[in-house]
């Protein structure tokens, strides 16, 4: 799978929060139609945050993969799958 789950339970939550944020909007509009211009300003940018998540999905698949070598604070490169045991990478520990 390779990641398809995560990307899909982002696009998910992403959706139920669209249709929540819309359905909510609407129901402040309707209680007070002078601050529409407010709510739909609020409610925009609500959604884009809610959308944004899939994309943080997305790059986390493709570039955060749990395999990929990191850098520690002294500047070596580790690399290896289990995290108690590093192979420092250029040393032989």
């Amino acid at each position: 799978m390779n990641g398809s789950l995560h990307v899909g339970l982002a696009a998910l939550g992403a959706a139920i929060a669209v249709g929540l944020i819309g359905m909510k909007a609407s129901d402040a509009v309707g209680r007070n139609p002078v601050a529409s211009t407010k709510i739909l300003v609020q409610s925009i940018l609500a959604i884009a945050f809610a959308e944004a998540i899939v994309f943080y999905a997305l790059f986390l698949v493709k570039y955060g993969s749990p395999r990929a070598s990191v850098q520690n604070l002294s500047g070596a490169r580790v690399v290896g799958e289990d995290h108690d045991c590093f192979a420092v990478a250029g040393r032989a520990e």
